[in-house]
């Protein structure tokens, strides 16, 4: 399904861009090494098991939110993109707009996803709540890429 390949390819590119980011877990008050770690990058839903065995802070996650099917202008997904960090007061906001700057360098530098999915609508909306559960940062981004139309079987037969 060409939607939920958008997702898996947005969540492939999302990976190689924060390959080298690590940042402070909820287990940790104090930077440390054994304090941070990678950041986790989910498709659609945050796995029950993060919850239950460990953290799942920081993370991205890559949600299918809408498929919109215009005839005349074609096809597209829009995708949310949440991001989560766990930060002290004084420089958690930081880490949250350095991994979403991240994300968003590298979409807008590679527009084309997978050789099949372009970035059509190039503003990047990054919302960050007003009130913020400290010492957890949270922000999201809506993003809308095209994808595939399918065409009238019958107008294709009257080709061929």
């Amino acid at each position: 399904m060409t939607p939920a390949d958008l997702v898996k390819s947005l969540s492939e590119e999302i990976k190689d861009a924060c390959a080298g980011i690590r940042l402070l877990t909820e287990y940790g008050e104090v930077p440390a090494a054994e304090n941070v770690v990678s950041v986790n990058v989910f498709e659609q839903v945050l796995p029950k098991d993060c919850f239950e065995n460990t953290t799942y802070l920081p993370f991205v996650l890559i949600e299918l939110l809408q498929v919109e099917d215009d005839l005349k202008e074609g096809s597209t997904a829009q995708i949310g993109l949440s991001f989560g960090v766990y930060g002290l007061e004084s420089d958690g906001w930081q880490d949250l707009f350095h991994l979403t700057e991240t994300c968003r360098e590298r979409l807008l530098t590679k527009r084309l996803i997978a050789q099949k999915y372009r970035l059509v609508r190039a503003e990047w909306q990054t919302v960050q709540a007003d009130t913020q559960p400290l010492p957890f940062q949270y922000a999201t981004a809506i993003l809308t890429y095209s994808i595939f139309q399918p065409q009238d079987v019958e107008i294709i037969n009257t080709f061929c």
